[in-house]
């Protein structure tokens, strides 16, 4: 394991530089690393540019991975509202994490600071045990309310997905359709 280890890290650092674009499969959304493998390239311009959805390095205070949305030219008013909901979701919960990451650290300096012993750069695992459950209990409601929220979200994002499915299956019985008339 120790041999693979720089390979994993320059991996995982090439990884977090670049746009990773992912393709949409009747399976979901799949990650494609094969638009990105000539290291002397440069991450793409837009989404646009890939006909595919891509996923930019994460956020250093969220650290959640932003999703570039790929507009097509002959985009539905349905599918258009299924990617600004996407999109909308997506930044309330980017607004939500760094909110809270920024919270968390915070409070993990001041309790630090104030634990400290002098001399001691750093407090045992159990020391810091005593926050990391403090601040949970405290931000409990928060985090259920997130939660909640989170997945009333996700279920309008399914209705609205298969909305979409529904209508590309339509698509083409309505162009034959438009043709007889």
């Amino acid at each position: 394991m120790n041999n693979l280890s720089p390979v994993l890290n320059n991996m995982s650092r090439y990884l977090l530089k670049c746009q990773i674009p992912v393709q949409s499969t009747k399976f979901g959304p799949q990650i494609s690393l094969s638009c990105h493998t000539n290291a002397q390239s440069s991450p793409p311009s837009s989404a646009r540019d890939h006909h595919c959805d891509l996923i930019g390095p994460p956020h250093p205070v969220s650290n959640l991975r932003p999703f570039h949305f790929y507009i097509p030219d002959n985009e539905s008013p349905i599918e258009t509202q299924f990617r600004l909901k996407r999109q909308e979701v997506q930044q309330w919960n980017q607004d939500f994490w760094t909110e809270q990451n920024i919270k968390f650290v915070n409070e993990r300096k001041e309790f630090m600071a104030t634990h400290q012993r002098e001399g001691d750069s750093s407090l045992s695992a159990d020391e810091m045990s005593v926050f990391y459950k403090a601040f949970l209990d405290k931000n409990w409601k928060t985090h259920m309310e997130y939660n909640l929220d989170w997945y009333r979200r996700n279920a309008q994002l399914i209705l609205l997905h298969l909305r979409v499915k529904v209508a590309r299956l339509l698509r083409p019985h309505r162009a034959v359709r438009e043709a007889q008339k």
